[in-house]
């Protein structure tokens, strides 16, 4: 049973022990839930924090336009490195401000937008034909399924366009947050 299991014999996620490095090494305050950016730091400015260790970076499950509009108002923070029997090692880490994410985000929402288009040209047809609250229950629907499974950003894509960050890893963020202001 689920529930009999202590605390101590969870394993934390694979995912989530590389964000912690890289909330410790940018002395960043995690958000204490999953909804919403990743981490702060002391001014609020919200990161989202990403990890890989392949040529494309994971991004979440059922990407919608609405998340890419909350992406558009962070700073990202990803790294790359290989995972060892220690833990992951960090190899490069990469800052992009929302502007430098501009291009991929737009490639993305492009991908999703011709479903949004299909939407509202179906929900179109079915005034007359439906009630208002079935053709917003259609879109309700229709909506949920307007979404890419985590697209991958290419990691030539944030050599490119992000700054990295090699050292001084607090004190570098926090001059590109002043430098990049959201």
């Amino acid at each position: 049973m689920i529930n009999d299991i202590s605390e101590e014999e969870l394993v934390p996620i694979q995912d989530s022990v590389r964000e912690n490095q890289l909330i410790s090494l940018f002395k960043l305050r995690p958000n204490p839930n999953r909804l919403g950016p990743d981490a702060y730091d002391e001014n609020e400015h919200p990161f989202e924090l990403k990890t890989t260790t392949q040529s494309g970076v994971g991004t979440a499950r059922d990407v919608s336009i609405d998340m890419i509009t909350e992406w558009r108002r962070r700073y990202w923070i990803i790294a790359k490195g290989i995972n060892l029997k220690s833990g992951f090692k960090i190899e490069n880490i990469y800052f992009l401000s929302p502007s430098m994410m501009d291009g991929i985000l737009t490639q993305i929402e492009n991908k999703i937008k011709p479903d949004i288009t299909l939407r509202d040209k179906l929900s179109s047809l079915l005034e007359g034909e439906c009630s208002s609250q079935e053709i917003e229950r259609f879109r309700y629907l229709m909506s949920r399924g307007a979404t890419l499974n985590n697209p991958k950003i290419p990691w030539h894509y944030v050599e490119k366009n992000g700054i990295e960050i090699a050292e001084d890893h607090h004190k570098e963020l926090r001059k590109l947050v002043k430098k990049y202001p959201l």
